[in-house]
């Protein structure tokens, strides 16, 4: 079970509200039930607030809320009626029809109380439960709406009741380290701990309101915060803490114009006590709060948000009019940086302060906690400031590239689209130019939502364009053509082909593996069985040795290009094959490439010799023998290795569950192993049926699955991209 919440914009419209519909359909093929939280449509709230205040300057809260829970009831009918049409049971359910139980405090109401029995009632007879988000009862049965971010917390709240994971779309693709409109190239964060998401809610940042993050953590709940209909792979995962948080990273930069900082000195303590209560009325976070003992007294300093100085400047006045100081900073805008580890890094302060002196910004009021660095700056020396430690703590994403891809209409050109389009790369793109024959040449491709003209692949069409990087795969004659042409126009090459593997300068890349050896404007991608081999290989190498390592590929007609697909299909007809020298329905060739006079078949000697290079080690024995299956997609190899060293199962599996980008799936009992089903579109390598060997201590057998378009060709060559960014 999930809970989805979705936005006003990601429902703004009932064309959008149908591809929620839709996206819920598919989504149920891998999750039991779902608990959809809906918003309002965009600007409805906002419209039935004015309507209401319309009728009444000064509104009675009870009928302000009456009036614009009908927004949240609107959506969740519609949703409701969307899945009814696409099959799908559902049913939508009020605040009050979810158990939802609320104080008394209209427009700004708290969850006291969630009934799940009610919910868990409607389970047995529908896949879909919708909830209208903002909104609850009192006890007394009065309808109440939850102020700012309410369907946040209802989606947390209800995922905290549940016990289950709570996805959050928006109109952005997940956490970014600042504002767009501040940082326009900011960096999406991945990852997020609970303290650091609620104090960059805390200090301004439009993500989601302290409270809904503040019940998440108390629960523990998981939650994910993407793009509406998006991969989640591409979302920001919120948990209890990160995996770096022994590191002081730098996540977030906020901005908060037009504050006012007060200090008030000679406060009794009861005065004190006063002041804070008046801050906390209004909802106001002590914020750059400093207390110092003046005797029997205090002094006390704190900063108040635009919104609220007036009437906390009456309410403060009252008390200790005399004493007050506010206007000792004027037109001044509070700025936070917002990560981990702050308290017992100090060189990040260093950093912090060094920046901006560098730049002659003003620095005043700074305090500092484990999460956080506050500190108040001239409006006029904002953005100087938000730029300068952007820069000094790399949260913007701001070397762009033109990337061109050859081949861009076949299999794997389509493929590199395809992972680009998941990547983080593709924030990096400036320009894309893609690249095939002349034939081609005028069709348009679509990626991220925009066409692109097919360009002829020429000298002419690639000296008219300053290209940074580009992907081949257009076959060995091409590459040998045009990838040298592209070299020496300044871009970096990642080949596919077999055209530059075995050349000694070339390096030939697993990025796991040796990418340490990347140092050439072409660079080599292996063989696609080749790859997905290396990354267990190189784990059982580091460990223990490899003497000799024997390999048996079952390989999927894909491997052979779009083309070639058709042979699987037309002989499943009863055709004669176009490509392949026998039918391969219904048939295994034990035929990849040509033959040598050694017996052995190209493709065979592609993996023996791109091992040896690779791996670096000329003196592991290797064979193979590669066939080629009935199966569209995805390579199984099955592989013996000899270990220099006799070695312990359990070890094996350690060292191999280890290994970045291997995923083992070894518990054959209960049939779970790895299988081309499994493989299939996805970038990880699979291992499983993990045994060793009945007679030879030092051999170990296992089984190795993995999608030979993607982390075969494709993934692989992105993986090296990203790399090779990172280390600009």
């Amino acid at each position: 079970m999930i809970v989805q919440k979705y936005g006003g914009t990601s429902v703004a419209t009932t064309e959008k509200i149908a591809k929620v519909a839709n996206n819920l359909k598919c989504r149920l093929e891998t999750e039991e039930k779902i608990v959809v939280v809906l918003s309002a449509m965009s600007g409805e709230t906002d419209a039935l607030s004015g309507l209401g205040k319309s009728m009444a300057a000064t509104p009675n809260l009870r009928e302000l809320d009456q009036l614009v829970s009908i927004g949240e009831n609107k959506t969740i009918s519609l949703l409701g009626l969307a899945l009814g049409r696409l099959g799908v049971r559902a049913i939508s359910l009020t605040g009050w029809q979810a158990g939802i139980i609320t104080t008394t405090k209209f427009s700004a109401a708290q969850i006291k109380q969630i009934k799940v029995e009610k919910l868990q009632k409607y389970f047995k007879n529908f896949d879909v439960v919708i909830v209208a988000g903002f909104q609850g009862i009192t006890q007394e049965g009065d309808i109440t709406t939850l102020g700012k971010g309410g369907s946040d917390t209802t989606a947390v709240a209800l995922a905290g009741a549940l016990g289950c994971v709570c996805e959050i779309y928006t109109d952005v693709p997940g956490v970014l380290a600042a504002d767009p409109k501040l940082l326009p190239h900011a960096k999406k964060l991945d990852v997020l701990s609970y303290d650091e998401l609620m104090e960059m809610s805390a200090s301004g940042a439009k993500v989601m309101e302290t409270r809904s993050v503040e019940i998440a953590k108390k629960y523990g709940v998981p939650l994910f915060i993407g793009q509406s209909l998006c991969d989640l792979k591409e979302a920001t995962k919120v948990l209890k803490q990160t995996e770096d948080f022994e590191k002081v990273i730098v996540k977030n930069i906020t901005a908060k114009d037009d504050v006012k900082v007060y200090r008030i000195d000679n406060l009794q303590p009861t005065e004190l006590t006063s002041v804070i209560e008046i801050l906390q009325n209004f909802s106001q976070k002590l914020d750059l709060f400093s207390v110092e003992e003046n005797g029997e007294n205090f002094n006390i300093k704190f900063l108040v948000d635009k919104p609220l100085q007036k009437q906390i400047d009456e309410k403060i006045n009252k008390i200790c009019e005399k004493k007050l100081k506010n206007k000792h900073l004027s037109n001044i805008c509070k700025i936070t940086l917002v990560g981990s580890g702050f308290k017992t890094h100090t060189e990040v302060l260093q950093d912090l302060l060094k920046a901006l002196q560098e730049r002659n910004i003003f620095v005043s009021n700074l305090m500092l906690s484990e999460v956080s660095i506050g500190f108040t700056v001239p409006m006029n020396q904002k953005m100087a400031a938000v730029f300068a430690l952007a820069k000094q703590f790399d949260l913007e994403d701001a070397y762009k590239i033109n990337l061109a891809i050859v081949g861009a209409t076949g299999m794997v050109g389509k493929t590199f689209l395809n992972v680009l389009a998941e990547s983080k790369i593709k924030h990096q793109i400036e320009n894309l130019y893609l690249f095939a024959s002349a034939e081609s040449a005028g069709k348009t491709i679509k990626f991220e939502n925009q066409e692109f003209e097919v360009l002829e692949l020429n000298e002419q069409n690639i000296l008219s364009h300053k290209i940074d990087y580009a992907f081949f795969s257009a076959g060995e004659d091409v590459s040998k053509k045009f990838a040298p042409i592209f070299a020496q126009n300044q871009a970096v090459v990642i080949d596919n082909s077999s055209a530059f593997r075995m050349e000694k300068d070339i390096p030939l890349i697993v990025p796991e593996v040796n990418f340490e050896n990347t140092i050439s404007r072409i660079i080599a991608n292996p063989n696609c069985s080749t790859i997905q081999v290396m990354l267990p290989l190189y784990a059982l190498k580091k460990h223990f040795g490899l003497a000799r390592v024997d390999f048996a590929t079952y390989q999927a007609v894909s491997g052979s290009g779009e083309a070639v697909v058709q042979d699987l299909h037309v002989t499943a007809k009863g055709e004669n094959p176009n490509f392949y020298p026998h039918p391969i329905f219904n048939n295994c060739l034990p035929h990849i490439g040509s033959f040598g006079d050694n017996g052995f078949s190209s493709e065979e000697m592609k993996m023996i010799n791109e091992t040896h290079k690779i791996l670096n080690d000329e003196s592991i024995e290797i064979s193979a023998t590669c066939v080629r299956v009935p199966v569209e997609n995805c390579h199984c190899v099955a592989v013996s290795v000899t270990l220099h060293v006799e070695a312990d199962l359990h070890e094996v599996h350690n060292v191999l569950r280890a290994q970045e980008g291997l995923e083992i799936l070894d518990l054959p009992k209960d049939n779970v192993y790895p299988i081309n089903q499994i493989a299939n579109g996805k970038d990880a390598v699979f291992v499983g049926r993990i045994r060793k060997d009945l007679y030879n201590p030092n051999m170990v057998h296992f089984w190795c699955v993995a999608d030979n378009l993607r982390k075969g060709a494709a993934a692989n060559g992105v993986q090296i991209l990203k790399k090779l960014l990172q280390n600009k």
